[in-house]
């Protein structure tokens, strides 16, 4: 996994990278990334597809990128735009989840799309965050149970 993110995170720099070495100044070009917003809390390369990439923010939900970084597409259908981490299914590319400040939320189309999934979870009331979640984590015996864990980085 770390490397598959190392490879991403290279071929993301690599126009620039290439602009520092040949103009003996450093030129970074934006990429104008949708969806994170503010600070990104999480980036997660798929370890089925090295080209998939998937970051979370601070503000403005999930970005979602098919060709290492080279474009983006907002992510759909957030309950919550402040998120947490993501994590892809161990055995099943398609299933991602992300801890947000209103909880757990599931993709099943590999991070286009997403849906809350707060059952057992106290209600949300009064527009507050109820129960938020940083993480959904794998049981890695066991990939049909999961486990949250609580809070949120910015508390």
């Amino acid at each position: 996994m770390l490397d598959a993110l190392l490879i991403c995170l290279v071929a993301m720099m690599s126009d620039s990278m290439m602009l520092a070495q040949t103009a003996n100044h450093v030129l970074w070009k934006p990429r104008y990334e949708p969806g994170s917003g503010g600070w990104i809390t999480s980036i997660c390369v798929s370890p089925y597809d090295a080209s998939r990439v998937i970051i979370g923010g601070d503000m403005l939900g999930i970005g979602v990128s098919t060709d290492r970084g080279k474009s983006w597409t907002p992510a759909t259908s957030l309950p919550s735009y402040e998120i947490g981490d993501i994590t892809f299914h161990p055995t099943d590319p398609t299933i991602v989840w992300a801890g947000t400040m209103s909880g757990p939320t599931l993709s099943t189309d590999a991070g286009a799309t997403w849906t809350a999934r707060r059952e057992g979870f106290p209600p949300i009331e009064g527009g507050t965050y109820a129960s938020p979640v940083e993480r959904v984590i794998f049981d890695p015996n066991d990939p049909t149970h999961l486990v949250s864990a609580g809070g949120g980085s910015r508390d």
